[in-house]
Formats: structure tokens, C-alpha cells, sequence
């Protein structure tokens, strides 16, 4: 059903706001980038503010060592699989393969591990192999159990300044949380510049407003 057009998506923009930008977004396809990157700002950054980053960043104050790794890096995990289905422009649905209906997905591993391993800035650090591996025993641990798997540590303090740390096993927060910075930063500009990516960007708040 569609959600109340008072609902917000987007710090203050509402369904209705959405759907009253939409008609123009679809004839800009293609085109006036400065609007993409407006658009952009104040629905999906600001998503992203209101839902992922302030309160990583209000875990990341607190710093006082009692679990918030924990915490930021779920949050990191849920964050990873929004942003590639934002960039697929596809919905998660929990029914069978022959139940999907276009641009839904039912395989969370798939979709969080390929965009891991192939789009910047995170392929730099992740192999097809190691992103399978994080979602196994980092995102999956963390989301059913609050825990991590087969020796992953997560550590707030910076030591060797990486992300991740595949030949230890050790996660970054506060230097992950560059990487999503950075990626928003890239996607930006897709956004503004490629149809493809365009079109996606509708459909993925589209489905939000449902």
C-alpha cells in the first residue's frame, strides 16, 4: 500500500514532495545535472543523514568503549546494502525467485558482496572472495547475534589506518566511514550525469513511498 503522503523520507521531504518533484525529474533524464545534484542533496543525502550517518556519528562521540564498534559497523552493513540496491534502483522482497517481480531482489549476500567488490572507493579493499566473507562473518554475525565470526575484531582506535584490514581481520569504523563519504561523493556525480543511474534513483524512492 502506499504510505501516507505525510510521511517523511528524507529529513523533512515527504511521499508528496517526491511525488510532485518526480514528473520533472523523468523529463530531465539525461540532463540539467545542477537539478540531479539538488535532487540528490535534498532526498538522498539527506536520507542518508537522517537514517545512517547522524546517529553513526552520535555512536562515534560516545567512545566510551563499550560496544558502539558493534553498533557503528551494523549500521555500516545495513547502510552497504541500501546503497547498492539505491544504485540498482531495486527492492528487497522476502519471497521465492519465481515471486520477484522487476527490480526486486530476495538475495541480500549477492547484492552487498558484489557492490563491495566492484565499486569504488570499497574494491580497493575487497576481493569477490573477502566481500563474501564480511557478509558471512561480519554483517550477518552482527545482525543476527551482535557478534563477529572466525576471528573479525572491530576496533574504534585507528592502528594501521585501514578500512579493513584483511590480512588481520580488523575493521576500521571511523576510516569505513571515509569510504562511504567518498562513495556518496562519486554516486553524486553518477547521479547527475548517467540515465541509467537516473532511472534507478526513481525507482529505488519510488518504492520507498510504497
Amino acid at each position: 500500500m502506499p504510505e501516507n503522503p505525510d510521511t517523511k523520507i528524507a529529513g523533512k521531504k515527504t511521499v508528496a514532495d517526491w511525488q510532485a518533484l518526480k514528473p520533472t525529474l523523468e523529463l530531465a533524464l539525461s540532463a540539467d545535472p545542477a537539478l540531479w545534484k539538488k535532487v540528490f542533496d535534498e532526498f538522498f543525502r539527506a536520507r542518508l543523514k537522517a537514517r545512517y550517518f547522524d546517529p553513526i556519528d552520535t555512536l562515534r562521540t560516545k567512545r566510551r568503549y563499550r560496544g558502539e564498534g558493534f553498533s557503528i559497523v551494523a549500521l555500516q552493513c545495513s547502510l552497504v546494502e541500501y546503497l547498492a540496491a539505491s544504485l540498482k534502483g531495486e527492492s528487497y522482497r522476502s519471497v521465492s525467485d519465481k515471486l520477484l517481480g522487476g527490480h526486486e531482489y530476495n538475495r541480500s549476500g549477492v547484492m552487498f558482496s558484489a557492490f563491495l567488490a566492484s565499486e569504488e572507493p570499497f574494491k580497493k579493499y575487497f576481493s569477490q572472495a573477502l566481500a563474501d566473507e564480511f557478509y558471512s562473518d561480519v554483517r550477518c554475525a552482527l545482525l543476527h547475534e551482535a557478534r563477529t565470526r572466525n576471528g573479525w575484531r572491530i576496533r574504534l582506535a585507528k592502528q594501521s589506518g585501514l578500512a579493513i584490514d584483511a590480512a588481520n581481520k580488523v575493521i576500521c569504523p571511523e576510516s569505513l566511514q571515509k569510504l562511504f563519504s567518498e562513495y556518496v561523493n562519486i554516486y553524486r556525480e553518477r547521479v547527475a550525469h548517467e540515465r541509467p543511474v537516473q532511472e534507478a534513483f526513481i525507482r529505488k524512492f519510488d518504492s520507498l513511498c510504497q
